[in-house]
């Protein structure tokens, strides 16, 4: 009965749209799903940090200090060497150097403000360190909600009960016919939503680490947009725990429209609630506590 139950959800055409659909996923996750801050240079960033990565914090600081008085001296200087220049103080090849140190301090400067910023927070607590994060934290500051998947399972779930409508009153007059179709059902609607589930998050999880992720073994709190996490909290307990709360919410959606099905009589209501169940908190969480919203949206 459960596989009969199985048939009824998922076809050749269904399954072939989920397996599209998958593979559509990893291309936008891998993708669509970057850095989050435009005035970073991820290659100036990386190179920075693989150089103050290897210091010691104390070190580090100095490094920070001197470099970003060194930038800043020479971006500040471009008017006093013009003049110098035009009143023939420096030559040709000093004009031209100096521009050249000027162009490259211009090109690094926002990204070098932005490690300086880090550093100074970073630097309160010694558990916290720089490492190369830019792929990570803005791959978990852009994810969104699955909506394919949740397409996914309201399409398979829809037919669990309304297809069976017609014939209800002869399954409640079976003997045990109401529990075990009941028991089915569930069964069925568990199985494939799980195949699904597990899926689009294997596909989720596998566009994640194609991308840099830096050292997963450092506080995620040493991330800027997660900076309210606990300082105990790796980079790689934090992808643990966030994907399995998702997996969690996955699940509790798939119930919730095996529900939905068992008490509409017809698809455009059942279509008309599952979309209400989606949209409905997602509307409501801006209403929330700054705090508690960015871990609901993250979640």
């Amino acid at each position: 009965m459960i596989l009969w139950e199985i048939r009824k959800s998922v076809n050749v055409i269904f399954m072939l749209s989920a397996a599209v659909l998958c593979g559509i996923w990893f291309f936008v996750c891998r993708n669509f799903f970057v850095v989050n801050y435009e005035d970073i240079n991820a290659e100036i960033y990386r190179s920075y940090i693989d150089e103050l990565s290897a210091l010691p914090r104390e070190e580090q600081r100095k490094y920070i200090e001197n470099e970003g008085s060194q930038i800043r001296l020479i971006l500040s200087s471009r008017d006093v060497n013009q003049e110098k220049y035009l009143h023939g103080e420096i030559s040709d090849d000093e004009y031209l150097k100096y521009l050249d140190s000027y162009d490259s301090c211009s090109a690094k400067s926002a990204t070098f403000n932005f490690i300086e910023t880090k550093f100074a927070r970073i630097s309160e607590n010694p558990k916290l360190r720089l490492f190369y994060d830019l792929e990570l934290e803005g791959y978990f500051s852009t994810m969104t909600a699955d909506f394919p998947l949740i397409i996914l399972l309201a399409i398979s779930g829809c037919g669990v009960f309304i297809s069976d409508i017609p014939t209800e009153p002869f399954v409640k007059t079976c003997k045990n016919g109401r529990n075990k179709t009941f028991f089915a059902k569930l069964s069925a609607t568990l199985i494939v939503g799980a195949a699904l589930i597990f899926a689009f998050n294997f596909a989720e999880l596998a566009a994640l680490f194609s991308k840099n992720l830096g050292d997963l073994s450092a506080p995620a709190a040493s991330m800027d947009k997660f900076a309210a996490l606990d300082a105990d909290i790796s980079c790689r307990d934090f992808i643990f725990h966030t994907f399995l709360f998702r997996i969690i919410g996955e699940f509790t959606v798939c119930i919730i429209f095996f529900a939905l099905s068992r008490l509409c009589r017809n698809y455009a209501a059942f279509f008309s609630a599952s979309a209400a169940t989606v949209v409905i908190p997602a509307f409501f969480v801006k209403f929330l506590p700054a705090a508690v919203r960015g871990v609901a949206t993250r979640l």
